[in-house]
């Protein structure tokens, strides 16, 4: 467990806070390991705990009313988990499963609320991540509204890349955690359309497919092509 905020995703929830305030909040609850595959979070369940990401990758989904499941986000180390449900007391909004190994701290919503009580500055900053998930999830919808799927699929891949993109000589690396499935569903594209911008990707030396991993060789080029 570190202190150091360096050690930290610098956009994360923990990465934000003073020291002295990380360390307690690491203190917080008690330390829970999921495998890959489990479910740290139902959606439609009731529970108003929160979760801090320790170590690991999630990805947060929604499910419709016929089953189908929408990948809406990815959640990695020093994120928050469970804060929407713990602020307005309302069931959970989306499923949140484990795409790798993952540590977390679960505090239960009695100790977080004091916590909150005890440092009234840090209320503020949970409901500010409540509205930044919002409103980023909204400036999103309308953001793709005007991208052709090229654009969609580039954003995705250099979003995802400075989130979990491990480095290798040969460029950030992506997988196996993340399919051409989930680069889909968060590009709101179909599979189809992924496999082929992949491949044409390839052809223009920008990234480079090996067995259940990408290589992205081209960021830069792929930064221009989604505007970024």
């Amino acid at each position: 467990m570190s202190a150091d905020p360096e050690d930290w995703p610098a956009a994360s929830f923990v990465a934000d806070l003073d020291p002295v305030l990380r360390r307690e909040v690491l203190r917080l609850g008690a330390e829970r390991r999921y495998a890959r595959g489990d479910v740290l979070l139902r959606q439609g369940d009731s529970g108003r705990s929160v979760m801090v990401l320790i170590d690991g990758l999630t990805k947060v989904s929604s499910l419709s009313a016929s089953g189908d499941e929408l990948l809406l986000s990815l959640r990695t180390r020093g994120d928050l988990l469970g804060e929407l449900g713990f602020v307005t007391g309302s069931p959970r909004s989306a499923l949140v499963v484990a795409a790798t190994s993952v540590r977390a701290r679960v505090i239960p919503a009695a100790g977080f609320a004091a916590f909150l009580r005890q440092h009234p500055e840090q209320a503020m900053r949970v409901s500010a991540v409540v509205a930044r998930k919002l409103q980023r999830a909204n400036e999103r919808r309308a953001e793709y509204q005007s991208m052709t799927a090229k654009k969609r699929v580039a954003a995705v891949l250099v979003d995802v890349i400075e989130m979990i993109g491990d480095e290798t000589d040969a460029g950030p690396r992506i997988g196996p955690e993340l399919t051409q499935a989930d680069l889909a569903s968060l590009a709101v594209v179909s599979l189809r359309t992924v496999e082929q911008l992949l491949q044409d990707f390839e052809q223009e030396r920008l990234l480079e497919r090996r067995r259940r991993y990408l290589i992205i060789t081209g960021a830069a080029r792929l930064r221009e092509i989604a505007g970024r």
